[in-house]
């Protein structure tokens, strides 16, 4: 009876006491974050949880294509005042800055022909708004 007893015990304080972990995903589906929870249960999937902070942009953009061999073109739907521009960034997986600019237009490519092979995250930031993709250069 002692060693049943021990046994859920033992069970009862595993369970209470194990960490759970969160991931937090852009909006198409690249991982962004990992968390350990010690002391909440992870619910459904809920749209807050996984993506606390909001990088909805209200202009339509299509960032295309991934992978590329290099070119990648940018559409902007839609109109955006005058004053703010559209300021684009451009990181390799490293989060060395390898594009800064201000563009006026609402299409334009950005020519990554002379970088390696992998991983580049685009970052786009339209008066307080901003938003990322990744893009993969083969």
């Amino acid at each position: 009876m002692k060693t049943v007893i021990t046994i859920l015990t033992i069970l009862i304080s595993c369970s209470l006491f194990s960490q759970k972990v969160g991931y937090f995903y852009d909006d198409v589906g690249n991982r962004e974050q990992r968390k350990l929870c010690p002391t909440c249960r992870l619910a459904a999937p809920d749209s807050t949880f996984l993506n606390p902070i909001s990088q909805e942009l209200t202009l339509d953009v299509s960032v295309y294509p991934s992978p590329t061999k290099g070119k990648v073109n940018v559409q902007i739907k839609g109109s955006y005042e005058s004053e703010d521009h559209c300021h684009v960034m451009v990181y390799d997986v490293y989060g060395k800055e390898i594009i800064n600019k201000i563009q006026t237009l609402n299409s334009f490519i950005l020519d990554l022909e002379e970088q390696k092979k992998g991983i580049y995250f685009i970052r786009l930031m339209v008066g307080e708004e901003s938003k990322q993709w990744k893009i993969t250069r083969h």
